[in-house]
């Protein structure tokens, strides 16, 4: 009801002003609070039990997706250093055991020019822990592919939403040279005879692409381990 609103909101007002205005400030911020507050999140973990963690290495992306709402962010475009990436992994791993890490988000992960020295490092350092990566492929060149093939990877998904004749008006990158990536790296992946990383191919179905999606499913099908067709998500 509109007065229970409006008490809700009076409410939310005064436990803003106690914490922001008044000594109270002084208390929140204190080692003591501190403390009893992360026993209480520690409390509350145990219940939850996450077991995966994304992390969004950069938020910079060298595709232009027509599907996709990164040319609207706000945020400043920039790649997370290993200093802040290290802090988070041990920030979250001294609370729960984590299984999973995603390396995925806004951006293209092969972007950042540190993405293979800090998954090596979460291969040294907590070498149960599986990882995930998301990537339009497009700038996974020869080297990369065999530096990723050394290290411990679980899955990695290619994002591929169109064909020669639409890839590029899609996602405008050239559909050629992804394609060549992708062939290389599944090529030395057999050669070396590694079951991991599992490779999938995501696509989005939109209309740009939809009168040809078995045509790509049944391309990369036979070449990879998984394909996924999804239709599009407002994030509400």
């Amino acid at each position: 009801s509109p007065a229970f609103s409006i008490v809700s909101h009076l409410k939310r007002m005064l436990i803003k002003f106690l914490f922001a205005k008044t000594p109270v400030s002084k208390a929140v911020n204190s080692n003591f609070y501190s403390k009893i507050y992360g026993k209480r999140i520690k409390q509350k973990i145990n219940k939850i039990r996450p077991f995966s963690l994304q992390i969004e290495t950069t938020n910079s992306c060298n595709a232009k997706c027509v599907m996709c709402p990164h040319v609207s962010m706000k945020r400043k475009q920039k790649v997370m250093n290993q200093k802040d990436f290290i802090k988070i992994c041990e920030n979250v791993l001294s609370y729960v055991d984590i299984e999973l890490i995603t390396l995925s988000g806004f951006g293209e992960p092969f972007i950042d020019n540190q993405i293979l020295e800090k998954i090596r490092w979460v291969n040294e350092n907590y070498p149960k822990i599986k990882i995930d990566i998301y990537t339009n492929a497009f700038l996974l060149d020869k080297k990369k592919s065999n530096d990723l093939l050394k290290l411990n990877i679980h899955k990695i998904n290619f994002s591929i939403n169109g064909t020669e004749e639409t890839y590029k008006k899609i996602m405008g990158l050239d559909y050629n040279k992804t394609k060549e990536n992708i062939a290389y790296f599944l090529e030395k992946k057999k050669e070396l005879k590694l079951k991991h990383p599992l490779t999938n191919i995501s696509l989005m179905i939109i209309n740009e692409n939809k009168k040809e999606i078995d045509k790509i499913i049944n391309f990369w099908l036979e070449k990879t381990d998984s394909v996924m067709a999804y239709l599009p998500s407002d994030w509400a």
